[in-house]
């Protein structure tokens, strides 16, 4: 069996995808209502099926954690406003844009202030919606080190512009 690399699952994700190279053949594993593990042999075109749509959830739940991390960490009302004036479809005034483009510049140049490390880390993580899984592979390190720099990242983002990232 090719060992894929480990994903973190939806709760409500009944199924494991394995491919076994010996066999040559693409395997789908579910456990029945009676906890009973099954397997069923499947093509490449549903195997790929249902690889993408594991990736798809993969990919809700990082936005939604994203989300969620960000409004529990600071409640403030100012944070609430500069969420609220980056919905989209939503006309901006003025004086809103001017302050958006100021929280921007700043932002960027709080950024630029990290190491190239973990500004690499921290656009592909937040910028380019990369799970820490795919930048460890990318960059050939473990995803406990990817979470660590982006985490320190934030910490000295937080000390930079004083506010609770």
């Amino acid at each position: 069996m090719v060992n894929r690399p480990k994903r973190r699952k939806d709760k409500d994700n009944p199924y494991i995808l394995s491919f076994n190279d010996i066999e040559n053949i693409y395997i789908v594993s579910f456990k029945d209502g009676c906890s009973r593990l099954n397997e069923v042999v499947v093509n490449k075109e549903i195997y790929d099926f249902f690889n993408a749509m594991e990736l798809e959830d993969l990919h809700q739940l990082n936005i939604k954690e994203r989300h969620i991390d960000f409004r529990t960490i600071d409640g403030s009302e100012e944070m609430d406003n500069i969420l609220f004036s980056k919905m989209k479809d939503r006309y901006i005034s003025f004086d809103e844009e001017l302050i958006n483009k100021e929280i921007d510049i700043e932002l960027k140049n709080a950024i630029n202030m990290l190491s190239d490390i973990q500004k690499n880390r921290l656009v592909k993580y937040y910028f380019m919606n990369k799970t820490e899984e795919e930048i460890a592979s990318e960059e050939k390190v473990s995803q406990v080190a990817i979470h660590k720099s982006i985490s320190d990242a934030r910490k000295k983002l937080k000390e930079i512009l004083k506010i609770g990232l």
